[in-house]
């Protein structure tokens, strides 16, 4: 299997977005595929009653874990890459929001900075931990949103300076909500 490239060290493909990331999805998804067509005949002809024995785990079950580790892991990834993106596109406004009010641009800065923290500690986390820190990074992703629109009314910034932030704020919401949603609901 092919592993992603680096981009520029940093570890997450950052510089040549996520698309060589998503390009290990589809030799492992025939892998998957596959593996489980081959184990699935195998079972029913050496069994001779066609299901597997009670002690032993089927192909199916464990195939299907694998995938969905090996989506959730993609989720964090790209996930991770669309913060740093924001965060590159929000550092204008802080300086800005920091001519009028200092101490909430350290707050927003903060706040902002935190997201693809937490972020980069859950995707290497398992279990609870792991859904507490994608919890975490959504509660500050809540917060930099919070920031800019009381930036935004006291007049610091224009509606139109908000907008690209706010959408990769959105996005970075909606799949932190996946990747935590979807944990609770399998147990």
């Amino acid at each position: 299997m092919r592993r992603p490239t680096r981009g520029n060290g940093a570890g997450f493909g950052i510089g040549d977005g996520y698309p060589a990331a998503v390009t290990v999805a589809a030799p492992v998804a025939a892998t998957v595929t596959a593996t489980v067509a081959a184990t699935d005949s195998e079972t029913a002809t050496s069994s001779g009653c066609g299901f597997a024995l009670p002690h032993a785990p089927s192909a199916l079950s464990v195939m299907a874990a694998q995938t969905h580790s090996l989506r959730r892991s993609l989720m964090a990834l790209i996930v991770h890459q669309v913060a740093l993106e924001m965060v590159t596109e929000i550092k204008p406004l802080i300086d800005r929001i920091a001519r009028h009010d200092r101490s909430l641009a350290q707050q927003v800065r903060r706040s902002a900075s935190s997201v693809p923290l937490n972020i980069g500690e859950g995707a290497y986390s398992r279990g609870g931990n792991q859904t507490a820190r994608f919890q975490d990074a959504a509660a500050s992703a809540s917060e930099t949103r919070s920031a800019l629109q009381v930036a935004l009314a006291w007049g610091y910034l224009g509606t139109a300076q908000c907008e690209p932030v706010d959408a990769k704020l959105d996005r970075v919401l909606a799949m932190l909500w996946g990747l935590t949603r979807r944990r609770a609901h399998r147990r």
